[in-house]
């Protein structure tokens, strides 16, 4: 783990939360979970201390061809830190599955550590949050293109 003092307030901000979080730190290889909270040990049924050390990829198990293109977006993500948000087929520690609606957010100075938000969703939410997520960046860029134009 990493000696920045900017960690344990992390923390303490995540052990107080109602959400699923975790922290990884994606300058170290593998981009390796620092921590989780109550909630993410709640909604995946594994312990934040076995899960510590480790890319949240184990929760795809035997799901990873499904997710290939939110795998690239989170790639992508992280490189750039940029934030994001993709529908992932995830399993619990029990192998149930479940569909996790992810949000990856840049945090600390420079995007030091990406904060990921687990939530699960109903499976045929996911088609209507997909349509949804699609509709809203063609509007958002409709809007952009006016707004450009007003401007001019």
């Amino acid at each position: 783990m990493t000696e920045d003092p900017n960690l344990e307030r992390i923390r303490s901000v995540f052990d107080r939360s109602g959400v699923a979080l975790s922290l990884a730190d994606p300058e170290q290889p593998d981009c390796p979970l620092l921590f989780a909270n109550h909630r993410f040990e709640a909604l995946t049924g594994y312990r934040a201390s076995d899960v510590e050390g480790n890319n949240c990829r184990f929760l795809q198990a035997g799901a990873r061809e499904d997710n290939l293109s939110a795998r690239e977006e989170i790639r992508a993500a992280i490189a750039s830190r940029a934030q994001c948000q993709v529908i992932l087929k995830n399993f619990r520690h029990d192998g149930s599955p479940f569909t996790n609606l992810l949000f990856l957010h840049p945090v600390g100075r420079g995007g030091r550590y990406i904060l990921g938000s687990q939530f699960e969703i109903a499976e045929n939410a996911a088609e209507a949050a997909r349509s949804h997520a699609g509709a809203l960046v063609g509007e958002l860029e409709r809007i952009g293109s006016v707004s450009a134009k007003l401007q001019m």
